[in-house]
């Protein structure tokens, strides 16, 4: 059966891409030996330092407003990207893509 990805779906792929592409030195799998039915290698959430420096080291015009506008609507509590609002979703992949 094949899944169809959502719009926000693909845009937090495109933004953990960016992410590990800035921050390739990381390692971004580990093992969840608690919270897995099943010991293997789960993915490393993506955080706000990490999409910070991806936008320091993407391609688009460098500009402390959209870094401002992201810490801004960066919900701090959850420090996870596929935890962020919508609107935050789409302004880090429309800046990253």
């Amino acid at each position: 059966m094949k899944t169809l990805l959502t719009q926000r779906d693909h845009d937090i792929e495109l933004i953990r891409a960016a992410c590990i592409k800035a921050n390739s030195e990381r390692d971004w799998q580990f093992f969840d030996h608690v919270h897995s039915p099943i010991i293997g290698m789960i993915e490393e959430p993506v955080r706000l330092t990490d999409v910070l420096l991806a936008i320091g080291k993407s391609r688009v015009p460098k500009s402390s407003s959209k870094c401002e506008k992201v810490m801004w609507d960066w919900k701090w509590e959850t420090d996870d990207l596929t935890l962020q609002s919508p609107e935050c979703i789409a302004f880090l992949a429309e800046i990253l893509d």
